[in-house]
């Protein structure tokens, strides 16, 4: 009975982790730095997007969001048998998927700095790249 407790305190806490970073997504700075880049990049037309630093801090402060959940995700661990994607980790990648997609495809655009070069993105955008992959084995949500 102990062990079965132990397993079902942890799963509980693996959700309230997952619904504490998802949140990060849609409240506060990120959801903010979002706004804006995405407000910038949906109104703006050709393949290289000139932005200002603070866009550029924006783009990073995302990418951060990202990286955490991508880390999350694999702290989660895989279910046994068979490595398979555990339910909290189903759940982190449902509730992401729309802003992991949106994301995806802004991270293969080119960005320039406002008097400087290109912007690389690498390799903070692989973990963008790494949800999106795996949050495409879901299936429907």
């Amino acid at each position: 009975m102990g062990s079965f407790s132990t397993w079902s305190t942890n799963r509980r806490a693996q959700y309230e982790r997952v619904l504490s970073e998802t949140a990060c997504l849609t409240t506060g700075d990120i959801a903010q730095a979002r706004h804006r880049v995405g407000s910038c990049l949906e109104t703006a037309s050709g393949d290289v997007h000139v932005l200002d630093d603070e866009l550029i801090r924006d783009v990073f402060t995302v990418l951060w969001a990202f990286e955490r959940l991508a880390g999350l995700h694999e702290s989660l661990g895989r279910g046994w048998p068979l490595r398979r994607v555990t339910r909290p980790q189903r759940l982190l990648l449902a509730a992401v998927r729309g802003a992991v997609a949106t994301w995806y495809g802004y991270v293969g655009q080119t960005f320039r700095t406002t008097g400087d070069g290109p912007v690389s993105l690498e390799p903070a955008a692989e973990a963008v790249r790494e949800l999106y992959r795996q949050s495409q084995g879901l299936g429907r949500p």
